[in-house]
């Protein structure tokens, strides 16, 4: 909810104060605009768990060594997972032209959107999943998994058919250049990445949920070597389109079926 909050802001000062620069300009506000509300936010939350008060008192030393030797791990998780998600923007610099470029931007962002109301609904199970974990509820834990990949597809579907229905009213609405097009395949593809992308969160977070890392800490590099490879050979024929279908078929050959079957092999 928070970084829902957080985005919607910043895309609201984004509408409401860009139009006042021009050029190269735009860029710092831009980047004030976008990096600011969500920090600012972020903040505010933080003074709430931790009153400020707190941050001058003495600090238990044997408590930040707990802290940190436990957090490292999810700290490696998520600059591995940062890496391996902005790989496609590498790739594009060096293929695309700036107009796919805007498109692909645009467009994935609008995706984005949409898969963080799952992601937000596996955090909300995350407790629940922890517990089930603890208590050896296997089946329970294998049959909540397949309804949420179910129900995570089926709804990305549903967002896919209605970004492409408005796909040129929403270019219409919110980009500068009416010469920008994109194809019914592109949408497609967008839309069968992310219903990869729900399998693959899902089981990572059964498998978060019980603290075993360790899968990722060896697929995640692998992964951020293939997706640069697969994005590149595939743009360089397709265009746009071989960025995400670079992205599907490294999922597709990773953490699509590594991390169900580390899991189902764990509860066997």
């Amino acid at each position: 909810m928070i970084q829902a909050a957080a985005a919607l802001l910043a895309l609201m000062c984004l509408l409401v104060f860009m139009p006042n620069y021009t050029g190269n300009e735009r860029i710092i506000p831009a980047l004030w605009i976008i990096l600011g509300p969500p920090a600012l936010i972020a903040i505010l939350v933080f003074s709430t768990v931790f009153p400020i008060r707190d941050l001058f008192s003495p600090p238990n030393y044997s408590e930040i060594k707990q802290i940190a030797l436990r957090s490292c791990h999810f700290m490696g998780l998520g600059l591995i997972n940062t890496a391996i998600l902005s790989i496609d923007y590498i790739v594009m610099m060096h293929y695309l032209p700036a107009k796919d470029i805007v498109i692909y931007n645009f467009f994935s962002r609008l995706f984005l959107a949409a898969f963080s109301i799952y992601a937000l609904l596996l955090q909300a199970i995350w407790p629940l999943c922890s517990e089930w974990m603890a208590l050896k509820r296997y089946q329970e834990l294998g049959t909540l998994a397949r309804r949420y990949c179910l129900y995570g597809i089926v709804f990305i579907c549903l967002i896919t058919g209605g970004i492409l229905f408005f796909s040129s009213s929403l270019l219409t609405l919110f980009a500068s250049d009416p010469s920008l097009t994109i194809s019914a395949s592109t949408i497609g593809l967008f839309g069968i990445y992310y219903s990869t992308r729900v399998i693959c969160d899902t089981y990572s977070m059964l498998l978060q949920s019980k603290s075993d890392l360790k899968v990722f800490l060896w697929i995640g590099p692998i992964q951020a070597f293939l997706s640069y490879y697969a994005q590149s050979l595939c743009a360089a024929k397709w265009g746009v389109n071989g960025i995400v279908l670079g992205l599907i078929c490294t999922f597709s050959v990773t953490a699509l079926w590594v991390l169900p079957s580390t899991i189902y092999r764990d509860w066997e």
